[in-house]
């Protein structure tokens, strides 16, 4: 995990640990980007560590109240000895862990042992887009009650807001079905009209 500072704690209750060594600070921001667009918390140092708090502390509480545990797996991170901690505690909390790879390094014993059963979303093709849909995907099957995937929430927007909008675009969506298919019709039976007119004038 990258050591430094700590940022306002992002709200909610965290439903994810985001696990990664400072090398894949990027790649770790980007997985956090994409999985609170899609409305999934997540908990990740320096940022969520607030002021004053004692590092070591911060990430046991961190991990024990998180539902699932997400390690971003590179040649870095099981190099890293924070890391190893934090999949040695996230594995005695019976926490569900994911590993986003994103290259090909071999696994040491130790994390062969703690990985071993958990479920694994490759990242090494470059898409990473599609690797975090799988990720989202994995998450929502490990924890059901997690946001399923929409479109971003728009910024300021309340809770109730957002979750009220979706039968109003639903609505919206069969209104302009209903719409179109009227359209259809009519356009066949002026074509209609149009043939039959064109016959009977000859």
């Amino acid at each position: 995990m990258a050591e430094g500072g700590g940022e306002k704690a992002s709200g909610g209750t965290p439903a994810v640990f985001v696990s990664y060594a400072s090398q894949d600070a990027a790649v770790a921001a980007g997985l956090v980007e994409a999985l609170e667009r899609h409305g999934i918390v997540c908990w990740i140092a320096p940022r969520d560590v607030k002021p004053g708090a004692q590092y070591a502390d911060a990430i046991v509480r961190a991990i024990s109240g998180a539902k699932t545990f997400v390690l971003v797996l590179s040649d870095s991170a099981i190099a890293s000895s924070h890391v190893s901690k934090e999949i040695e505690r996230a594995s005695s909390k019976k926490r569900p862990i994911i590993a986003l790879r994103i290259d090909a390094a071999p696994l040491t014993p130790a994390l062969e042992y703690f990985l071993g059963e958990s479920q694994w979303v490759e990242a090494q093709a470059g898409d990473i887009d599609a690797a975090h849909v799988k990720l989202i995907d994995v998450i929502r099957d490990l924890a059901p009650d997690a946001p399923a995937i929409n479109p971003p929430a728009i910024s300021g927007m309340s809770a109730a807001k957002v979750s009220a909008a979706g039968p109003a675009l639903w609505r919206n969506r069969v209104v302009l079905t209903a719409v179109f298919a009227a359209l259809v019709a009519m356009a066949g039976l002026l074509a209609d009209r149009l043939w039959i007119s064109k016959h009977v004038s000859l």
